[in-house]
């Protein structure tokens, strides 16, 4: 009879615990995607940050050698486009 009780609780707090650890996201535990776009956003932000300071793109690689070199040249472009587009 104990036994049964025991399992009965064991299956109970399983059952409970199951919906909280179903949201991943509230753990903080990324996904490869999360860390892949937070990786370009920040390329694209370095590379903005060194064209408005005056860098050359060459120089922007060589500050920051852990960027994506792809990311940092998108928004290194997207920095010199705006002022070409008036926004």
């Amino acid at each position: 009879m104990r036994s049964h009780v025991r399992r009965l609780l064991l299956w109970v707090l399983l059952a409970g615990a199951l919906p909280g650890l179903a949201g991943c996201d509230l753990l903080g535990i990324k996904t490869p995607q999360d860390i892949a776009a937070a990786r370009e956003a920040e390329g694209k932000a370095i590379g903005g940050a060194c064209r408005h300071a005056g860098r050359a793109i060459e120089d922007c690689y060589q500050l920051n050698r852990r960027a994506d070199k792809a990311a940092v040249f998108t928004g290194w472009r997207e920095a010199g486009d705006a002022p070409a587009r008036g926004s």
